[in-house]
């Protein structure tokens, strides 16, 4: 049975979504068109309309490993899966930080695919080549990990690349499929993007500043890991 949260997931499952309700049917034809019926917008309000979709005209956002996804419009966008294991541990994560500001509100899903929140912006690791490493930054990050360590994720962490800033400076959480995985006891992946950036250092301080607690855990963990980080690139 799902938890009691602003909308429900369940993979196979047909209830409805409380914020937003659709259902979509692909054509199995190479063009691939989405027919989707909207019975509440985001805000709440009552609408009733219907939207042909076809993928070969939306806007191709990126690809990777685990699927291609297209910008819908400035709300919503597309994720089609290579596979559907994919799909079923990135819906599980999103099921799981639904509560939590950082993961994107996810609005329906189908046998390859999620329809998700839009986060606008570009990832953090290309953002931390030209504009500065801020306390807020820091302050967001931190939470990030904290809050998926308390919603127990086993694997507490995520690269730079799937973090995305917005242009009002909050941080997404984007691609969060292997989030269920066995993970070393800090947050690995985040501490080496930081490390080649230059600005583990400042987040570290940041860290022990404010989140003591944090600190202790991580502490000789990143100093091993920054140890081996300057090794492989020595070498």
């Amino acid at each position: 049975m799902c938890p009691k949260k602003r909308f429900c997931l369940s993979i196979g499952s047909s209830q409805d979504h409380l914020v937003f309700r659709s259902h979509i049917h692909s054509d199995p034809a190479p063009s691939r068109v989405f027919r989707l019926t909207i019975s509440q917008d985001i805000s709440g309000g009552e609408i009733n309309a219907m939207l042909d979709i076809r993928l070969e005209q939306l806007e191709f956002i990126g690809a990777g490993k685990h699927g291609e996804v297209y910008k819908i419009d400035e709300k919503r966008c597309i994720k089609i899966y290579k596979a559907r294991h994919y799909l079923r541990k990135e819906l599980a994560a999103l099921q799981r930080g639904a509560d939590a500001r950082f993961f994107p509100k996810v609005y329906d899903w189908g046998g390859d695919y999620i329809i998700r929140e839009y986060a606008p912006g570009i990832p953090l690791n290309r953002y931390l080549r030209t504009e500065r490493f801020t306390k807020d930054i820091a302050r967001q990050l931190v939470e990030m990990v904290e809050t998926m360590r308390e919603l127990r994720f086993r694997r507490a962490d995520t690269r730079l690349s799937h973090v995305i800033i917005d242009p009002k400076g909050k941080l997404w959480l984007i691609d969060p499929v292997n989030t269920m995985k066995p993970s070393p006891p800090f947050p690995r992946k985040l501490f080496k993007g930081l490390i080649r950036r230059g600005v583990d250092g400042e987040f570290m301080e940041y860290v022990r500043q404010h989140y003591p607690q944090a600190y202790d855990r991580w502490e000789r963990h990143v100093s091993r890991l920054r140890e081996r980080v300057s090794s492989s690139s020595q070498g």
